[in-house]
């Protein structure tokens, strides 16, 4: 991460950032990436970047960086990609000033364009890519490293059972915050016996210590069988996991005292502060640390609340509470009066972890402490989205 949010790293690493990126974009394409088609303009008044490399893609890509007395006061990214003669360009151009402060910043802003160019150009039709053969899901991303065991067990179990040359593909998400995630499919298939699909989704990632983690074994434990047949795809995961929910024919779930569902993934119109904080509290639910998850969605309705309520100009009390801002919003029109129960519910939980350890491991072993927390986690991420859909 960069010692300030805007201060400028120097002319050798922002040039390195783009090298990176331009070679990193050319491998995604499958073009030959091509240093020396590199043009560098570089001053006390920042930099600018640019390649323009031919294949079987032809890609421009180019990095402009404003400096003031050291500071980046703009940062700029423009990429074109054209893959024939008769078709319209893929063309992006984006101001990404508010990211530079990240780490791996460009990469990640350019996964999620190589991301949107193949939805775009390359959409995948899930029910033929998988036939009518069944569909089984398994581990959970809730536990990433009991899911690499389960991988590992079926990797293991084909090689013995000496199956057909596996079929693997490999699927990329990212969301808007160019949060980058994978799943695995494994076709299971010998002359013996019916043939399936073993499904690992979102377990690994590279934008977080853990994920990363999984996500490099998950891959070495693929490559490390020759014969694999490894295909790469990009697809929206909401759209993946509901193709997996409307096809499954088993489920196999482990872990007693965790919860399974999915849970509202958090948008932009709250700003990045509140994202980074979003995503902390989801990792903290997939652990399944469900008492400091509660603690830190009860802050984030919390601070969701006060930006609709800064946003619609709606004064916010002092020393405010969740249900004091619910009931401003209502006064304002701004939520419906019949929630006012809903933001009640919610804070006499996720006031019961913020007073103390709840719920603990034993305490998920009654059902209904369970099903309380999985109540107050769903409620809370539901009223954040519709807080989220009052600043549209």
């Amino acid at each position: 991460m960069l010692p300030n949010a805007n201060e400028y790293v120097g002319h050798l690493k922002q040039y390195g950032l783009f090298l990176d990126t331009a070679r990193f974009m050319c491998n995604d394409l499958g073009i030959n990436f091509q240093s020396k088609k590199i043009e560098r303009e570089k001053s006390s008044h920042g930099s600018t970047y640019s390649i323009y490399v031919e294949g079987i893609y032809t890609l421009y890509f180019l990095l402009d960086t404003t400096v003031t007395t050291n500071k980046v006061q703009k940062t700029e990214v423009t990429v074109d990609i054209r893959y024939d003669g008769g078709s319209a360009s893929f063309h992006v151009s984006d101001d990404i000033t508010e990211h530079t402060n990240k780490d791996g910043y460009l990469e990640r802003w350019a996964t999620k364009t190589m991301h949107d160019f193949k939805l775009k150009h390359y959409p995948v039709n899930l029910d033929a890519l998988f036939g009518t053969a069944g569909i089984r899901v398994y581990g959970t991303y809730i536990d990433p490293h009991l899911a690499l065991k389960e991988m590992k067990l079926l990797l293991n179990g084909m090689q013995f059972a000496k199956m057909n040359k596996p079929i693997v593909y490999r699927f990329r998400h990212v969301d808007g915050h160019f949060i980058r995630t994978y799943s695995y499919g494994f076709f299971v298939s010998n002359d013996y016996n019916p043939d399936f699909w073993a499904f690992f989704h979102n377990m690994g990632g590279q934008d977080s210590d853990s994920r990363a983690f999984t996500l490099k074994r998950a891959d070495t434990m693929i490559a490390s069988n020759p014969t694999t047949d490894l295909r790469l795809h990009d697809i929206e995961y909401d759209k993946f996991r509901r193709f997996l929910s409307e096809n499954v024919t088993t489920f196999n779930y482990v872990g007693k005292n965790a919860l399974s569902f999915d849970v509202y993934p958090g948008q932009e119109n709250f700003g990045e502060t509140f994202s980074e904080s979003y995503s902390k509290f989801l990792e903290r639910y997939y652990n399944r640390e469900y008492s400091q998850a509660l603690r830190d969605l009860r802050a984030l309705l919390q601070m969701a609340m006060e930006i609709v309520c800064e946003k619609k100009k709606i004064t916010i009390p002092e020393k405010p509470k969740i249900y004091d801002l619910c009931l401003r919003l209502v006064k304002n029109k701004i939520l419906d009066g019949k929630t006012t129960e809903w933001y009640r519910a919610f804070s006499s939980v996720a006031n019961s972890a913020a007073h103390g350890e709840f719920p603990t491991k034993d305490d998920l072993l009654n059902q209904n402490v369970k099903n309380r927390t999985k109540m107050a986690i769903l409620l809370g991420t539901h009223l954040i989205g519709e807080l989220d859909d009052a600043l549209d």
